[in-house]
Parts: C-alpha cells; sequence; structure tokens
C-alpha cells in the first residue's frame, strides 16, 4: 500500500512541478523581452508615412518603396466566419480594397497549401493535438511562403496599413510576453520566419495542460523565444546583410523586423488595429503570464515547500515505524520465553 502511495504522487507531483519549473526558467527568459525591443520600434511618424527626423533625401524615398505585398490573409476553419468576427472583418476590408487582395484560408485550402508546397511538415501538422496549433502553424508557413499581412479575425482596422508596408516584417509588442501573433506582415521568404517554421517541430514539448502547450508551442511565447534567436543569431553574425539592432536605421534591409509599440497596436487612439472580443488567446495568455511573472518567488517557495513537505514527511513515517518495531520487539521475544 505504502509504495502504491508513493508511486501515485510521484506520478501526480512531479510532472506538475517540472512544468511549473520549465514555465519559471523560460518566463524568466521572456521577461526582459520588451523592453530589448527599443531600437527597431516602428514610431509614431514613421507609421504615418512621413520620415520625422530622417532626411527626406533618395535614401529615405528609396525606403518608403512597399516592400510587403497588398494581401491580407485570415484563416478559419470553415468559409463560415461567426457573426461576432463579421464587423472586425469588414472594417480591414473597407480600408484596404484598392490594389489590394484579401485571402481566406479554410482547414481544407490549408491542408491542400502544405501537402503541395510543405509535404515534410504534413504528418507534423496533423499530429497536433489542438486546433488552435495548426492555425498557429499556418499562419507562420503563409507569410513565409506568399509574404502579406496576417490578421486574426478579432482584429479590426481603424487605419490604412499601407504605412508599415515599407518594412521587412513586422511583429506587435504585447506589455506581458514580448510579441503576438494575431497581428503579423512580411515580405515572402523572410529568413525570421523560415526560422520559425524550421524550429516548430523543436517547438514542441510537454507543457501541462492545453494552454500551456498551445502558448509555448506554437503560439506567442513560441514566437517570441524565435525573435530572441533572431536577434542572437544576427549579434553573432553582424555583416552588411544583418540589420544592427544597436543602432536604430530608417532603412532596414531584407533581414529587418520590426515592432509595433503597444501604443500604436493596442486599441487606444493611436492604434492601427481594434481588438474585438473573439477566442483569441493573447489575452488570457497575457494577463496569466503577467500574473506568473509577479509570483514567481512565491511560486517556486510553495513548490519547494512542497516537496520538502512531501519528503519530510516520508522520512517521518519511514522513523515511526522504525521505533515501533524497535519498541514491540522486546514484547514479542519475552512473550517467546514465557511460553
Amino acid at each position: 500500500m505504502r509504495c502504491s502511495t508513493r508511486a501515485i504522487c510521484m506520478v501526480v507531483f512531479f510532472p506538475g512541478a517540472l512544468v511549473i519549473f520549465r514555465l519559471l526558467y523560460v518566463l524568466r527568459l521572456y521577461q526582459g523581452a520588451p523592453k530589448s525591443f527599443i531600437g527597431h520600434y516602428i514610431h509614431l511618424q514613421d507609421s504615418t508615412g512621413t520620415t520625422g527626423s530622417h532626411s527626406h533625401g533618395a535614401e529615405a524615398s528609396a525606403c518608403l518603396n512597399q516592400r510587403i505585398p497588398r494581401v491580407i490573409h485570415q484563416t478559419f476553419k470553415t468559409d463560415l466566419i461567426p457573426q461576432r468576427w463579421l464587423s472586425a472583418q469588414q472594417s480591414c476590408r473597407d480600408l484596404h480594397h484598392d490594389n489590394w487582395t484579401h485571402r481566406f484560408w479554410t482547414d481544407e485550402d490549408a491542408d491542400a497549401f502544405l501537402t503541395t508546397h510543405y509535404p515534410w511538415f504534413l504528418e507534423r501538422y496533423r499530429s497536433y493535438p489542438y486546433d488552435i496549433q495548426r492555425v498557429d502553424v499556418l499562419r507562420y508557413f503563409i507569410l513565409y511562403h506568399f509574404g502579406g499581412v496576417y490578421l486574426d479575425l478579432d482584429i479590426g482596422c481603424k487605419k490604412d496599413l499601407t504605412a508599415l508596408l515599407r518594412y521587412d516584417a513586422v511583429l506587435p509588442e504585447t506589455n506581458a510576453i514580448g510579441v503576438s501573433n494575431d497581428v503579423m506582415m512580411a515580405i515572402p521568404r523572410h529568413p525570421f520566419f523560415l526560422q520559425v517554421i524550421n524550429s516548430l517541430s523543436a517547438g514542441s514539448g510537454f507543457w501541462g495542460p492545453k494552454y500551456t502547450t498551445v502558448l509555448f508551442s506554437t503560439g506567442p511565447m513560441f514566437l517570441t523565444a524565435q525573435l530572441q534567436e533572431f536577434r542572437r543569431r544576427q549579434a553573432r553574425d553582424q555583416t552588411d546583410t544583418h540589420l544592427d539592432y544597436h543602432t536604430p536605421s530608417f532603412c532596414y534591409n531584407t533581414t529587418g523586423l520590426s515592432i509595433i509599440p503597444n501604443e500604436l497596436y493596442a486599441s487606444g487612439a493611436k492604434s492601427f488595429f481594434r481588438h474585438y472580443q473573439g477566442s483569441s488567446w493573447h489575452g488570457v495568455d497575457a494577463h496569466f503570464i503577467q500574473w506568473v511573472l509577479n509570483h514567481k518567488v512565491l511560486i517556486a517557495v510553495v513548490v519547494l515547500l512542497g516537496l520538502a513537505i512531501w519528503h519530510c514527511g516520508g522520512m517521518a513515517r519511514r522513523l515511526y515505524l522504525r521505533r515501533v518495531q524497535w519498541i514491540e520487539s522486546p514484547i514479542l521475544v519475552r512473550s517467546k520465553l514465557d511460553r
């Protein structure tokens, strides 16, 4: 019975503790992510199509050339979009009609696309346990292959996005976790998204329940980790074809990656976007991650205390049983002699 109880405790407690410690370790690495973006923000004056403090010469004019294709990608399991998201989608269509293409992807389209162009990943794509993981993965492959703008269905448009098309790749900053994947833009074949799709298998693993598994295997935390790795690689190999992240530059080259600051991404007066209520994971994830970051010491103490209590309780029980056996043994000997 004792072995059975101990085995149950080990099966239940230790995997949970492992997940918590793994989360704390990774979150500690990501905690400084938003601060590290300074130097390659998209500034407010740049987002309006002006050059701000930069020169108005030939170099600035060249930088203003639109690089990201004028196509907006959106996905859903079928072509029947839920009513609550129709107004969000329509707001983007109303602002982007001339010379813009709107591409809508269903699950059937996604499977056919990967079968044709990326058959090496198809088995992994189909093996994901959660639909949201396949949705995350599809947007990365689409942007790498075609380029353009990806928007979640619960993201509405308040401004024309044309001013952002002059960059090579664009990700939105979030306050809690680094970057999100509900709004993304890129030129075709951007090296960052090549790194992302090649790292998807490595991003899979044991993260506990559905929420954390999605977040860290394909979602915003996975993307934030990829961004940090992309910057580390460029720091190790600073050449003329790589963006210097320590020196802000107005004209980015083909490996540039820019960040939409929160004031241009969140639902504020200056923002390009309006965030509608939906099934997006971002809001829940951000609050959860922020809570963990704010209580990481307490969580670590509770886990360590639980381990200590479990271990000390086992030792105390063993000592108690040994003492009982030692006390009872003389009585047994005397009873045998009396016979």
